[in-house]
């Protein structure tokens, strides 16, 4: 189409917010981050929109960590509609309930709506992404879900605060089915081909459990899904790599 294109420096501390779309890219130190901080859109046809409000994805490297699990197909089945859920997606579900009500193959109800949203790239070269969004909010109550991201060459912090009345919640972190994973005493360890991963899950309900991952169309390869359950309306968690 005779666009030129540039291709931008991954060792770079910077941030690219993508306003129109809602999408926000952070690179540091090699490493690149993608945060979800958008409306479910357009609103004039929302039919491929997933419940993934404030979900992310990281790389260390090459190789990407944390993945959303993706479509393998567009036909109306329990497939299409498990992947479309909250609970496939690097982000918070509560009360059992999607962020967003999709249903059948392409359908949207009730949409979460993004109500701040603000990208920092602090002195220090560490990068702070926030945002919250009032998909689990009703007339009846509910709670405001705010995320905040917290990236630098070697960590990535994850802070999730809740506001207001829910039962139960929990968030769920999908790996990329390359990677080597451990859970034993709360020690979570990932090993790459070139870093390893840790995270101290000390006094965190958390389990690792089989999932799977759908890079295109017909695709379907397990991998490991690690859940957090809240035990109060906040729940912050440190992953801490070294790069080798």
């Amino acid at each position: 189409l005779g666009f030129k294109i540039s291709p931008y420096d991954l060792s770079k501390s910077q941030i690219i917010d993508n306003a129109n779309s809602g999408y926000i890219c952070a690179t540091r130190g090699g490493n690149k981050l993608i945060f979800d901080a958008s409306s479910v859109g357009p609103d004039y046809i929302p039919g491929h929109a997933h419940a993934d409000t404030l979900s992310f994805e990281l790389s260390i490297g090459t190789q990407r960590v944390f993945v959303n699990s993706g479509t393998s197909e567009y036909s109306l089945s329990p497939k299409r509609i498990s992947q479309r859920k909250t609970s496939s997606h690097n982000t918070v579900e509560i009360d059992g309930k999607d962020s967003s009500k999709v249903w059948s193959g392409f359908r949207v109800a009730k949409r979460a709506r993004i109500l701040d949203r603000f990208a920092k790239l602090q002195s220090g070269h560490g990068i702070v992404l926030q945002a919250a969004h009032n998909g689990y909010k009703s007339l009846f109550g509910g709670c405001i879900h705010t995320r905040k991201l917290t990236f630098s060459e070697g960590s990535l912090v994850v802070s999730d605060s809740l506001q207001g009345s829910f039962k139960y919640a929990k968030s769920r972190l999908h790996f990329h089915p390359d990677l080597i994973l451990s859970l034993e005493r709360n020690l979570l360890r990932v090993e790459g081909p070139n870093f390893v991963l840790h995270s101290d899950l000390t006094g965190k309900v958390a389990s690792l459990v089989d999932s799977t991952w759908h890079p295109e169309f017909g695709e379907e390869i397990p991998n490991k899904v690690l859940e957090l359950q809240f035990k109060n309306s906040q729940l912050e968690v440190v992953f801490v790599w070294t790069r080798r």
